[in-house]
């Protein structure tokens, strides 16, 4: 009776987690792409508000000329600068999304050939340096965008090496010990890599299901930690620059599974999370500059950032609402944020 007791009583405690690995059975590979972020019902919505909408329109044609002036440089190439190859992960981020964004929302062919080029580039890459895995991650969160994105256009041929790229390249190092310490950091580290790897996951999981589930179930339980740093009140304990780093990965990492299984997993209801849009306004000053604390950036870029992360912060808040027409407004805008970020703090 003792020993049926004692494994009664350890079911009753691993229970949580088995729930949540039923929750997160939802087979993405039968959804179609696109499935992460903007998906294509999406289109129509943002394009009405492009018509409508004087600033998305200043955001639409930004992003159209910069997918312009991304054709005439030459794909990014894998130069390391000391221990990092950070800023060319941040640069594909940049490019990809920009001309993946172009293509879909113009239909010109000369966005889907260049989107194809820069995914070709990276994919053949001799590695993402697992080394520096925050490299790793934004990779393989620009190349998953750009495989997602473009599934429906891109070459069978140009697919299977972008999706193997993703799995070899993303994926599996993050399951090497030498490199996966950010599972159980506190920081901005396991917020953006646990970001990459899941956009990884989703847009390859019908060819790699094993994997994307692993690595989306693992993703969801790591995450935890670091949102436990935003109690009570939601300010963060590495300042200013960090938080807009940390948080925006955060967000779009709620984004993407929010939209794809309707549930955050109770992740938005850890206490000070969707207060944390006070810490960024008792941060700054009336210049609009932060105070001197912590990584508190003096440049123009962290105010934008911020500025995309405050907007995507009231997106999630607004699922306290009961409105759908202001639940879909926010969801909406949830492409706002790697625009921002790649527009402003890629930006060669």
């Amino acid at each position: 009776m003792k020993r049926l007791l004692f494994i009664f009583t350890l079911s009753l405690l691993a229970w949580p987690e088995v729930l949540l690995s039923q929750q997160l059975k939802k087979d993405l590979g039968e959804m179609p792409h696109p499935r992460i972020m903007f998906f294509q019902e999406d289109e129509k919505a943002v394009s009405q508000m492009i018509q409508t909408n004087g600033q998305w329109d200043k955001l639409h044609q930004a992003i159209i000329t910069a997918s312009d002036e991304i054709i005439s440089l030459p794909p990014v190439e894998r130069i390391q600068i000391g221990r990092r190859l950070l800023d060319k992960s941040r640069e594909a981020l940049r490019r990809i999304f920009h001309l993946s964004y172009a293509y879909r929302m113009t239909e010109e062919e000369k966005y889907l050939d260049r989107a194809e080029q820069e995914l070709l580039a990276v994919s053949n890459f001799s590695d993402w340096n697992p080394s520096h895995f925050l490299d790793v991650a934004e990779m393989t969160m620009a190349v998953a965008i750009g495989y997602d994105w473009l599934f429906e256009h891109l070459s069978e041929d140009s697919k299977k090496i972008i999706r193997e790229a993703i799995v070899t390249l993303g994926l599996e190092p993050s399951y090497n010990e030498k490199y996966n310490w950010f599972l159980t950091a506190t920081h901005n580290w396991n917020q953006v890599c646990n970001a990459g790897m899941t956009f990884g996951a989703m847009a390859v999981y019908e060819d790699y299901p094993e994997i994307a589930q692993k690595t989306i179930e693992r993703a969801v339980e790591s995450m935890k930690l670091p949102m436990k740093d935003y109690q009570p009140d939601g300010a963060y304990p590495e300042g200013y620059g960090y938080w807009a780093y940390g948080t925006s990965f955060n967000v779009l990492f709620l984004d993407a599974i929010e939209t794809v299984y309707g549930s955050d997993f109770g992740l938005n209801d850890v206490p000070g999370f969707l207060e944390t849009a006070g810490f960024f306004m008792n941060m700054t000053g009336a210049t609009r500059l932060p105070y001197n604390w912590g990584d508190a950036g003096m440049g123009a870029n962290n105010k934008e950032i911020n500025a995309c992360t405050l907007s995507l912060i009231t997106r999630t808040s607004s699922k306290r609402i009961e409105s759908e027409v202001m639940i879909k407004r926010y969801t909406v805008l949830s492409i706002c944020l790697p625009f921002c970020y790649a527009a402003v703090l890629m930006s060669p």
